[in-house]
């Protein structure tokens, strides 16, 4: 999907822009990890309009800077330690600790999701290089048809909770590009 599929997802009220927790949301779908201050300081450049153009700058500058598995791993060695050779490993309770105290703290229900994700096995140790390849996945491929070369295109929910996409309900967004028919939202199961 394209960056204008996931905005006019996110463009709720089909204004052309986006408030801040859409902006913020519609970034981390579109592959991008912000912070709340990013975020903050892209809306201060765009005088509190986040348009299509401003969504999409920001969009690229934040994806030349995404972080990657290996990168997110590394972020974590000094909190962490080895067992044996066989991989760094960090207390749940420490990660929940590090991730509610510092930077962009996670609310409850984000640390539930992380818990979740994190997987602890029976001594409550999270695998430092499982969870990074977890919370960073390989970016999709892009815009594989751009959707202005059809009337009614189908764009898929993207969520901010830590889940693969394929353990979460799929939730599809019908747009049509006539004035008349903007949005209609459909939801379905579990795939």
């Amino acid at each position: 999907l394209g960056s204008r599929d996931v905005f006019i997802y996110y463009d709720v009220d089909g204004d052309g822009n986006l408030d801040r927790e859409e902006f913020l949301q519609a970034l981390r779908a579109g592959g991008a990890v912000p912070s709340r201050s990013d975020v903050e300081e892209a809306c201060q450049r765009a005088g509190g309009r986040v348009d299509l153009a401003v969504y999409q700058s920001t969009l690229a500058e934040l994806l030349k800077k995404r972080p990657n598995a290996e990168t997110l791993k590394d972020s974590f060695r000094g909190m962490a330690h080895d067992v044996r050779g066989q991989g760094w490993v960090m207390d749940i309770e420490k990660l929940v600790y590090l991730t509610t105290t510092f930077g962009d703290a996670l609310s409850d229900e984000e640390v539930e999701a992380l818990r979740e994700l994190a997987s602890p096995d029976r001594d409550g140790t999270v695998d430092i290089q499982k969870l990074a390849k977890s919370l960073l996945p390989p970016l999709p491929p892009r815009d594989v048809k751009d959707s202005r070369d059809s009337d009614l295109y189908f764009v898929p929910a993207a969520s901010a909770e830590f889940a693969p996409c394929w353990q979460r309900p799929a939730r599809v967004r019908v747009a049509s590009t006539a004035p008349a028919c903007r949005q209609v939202e459909v939801r379905l199961g579990p795939l």
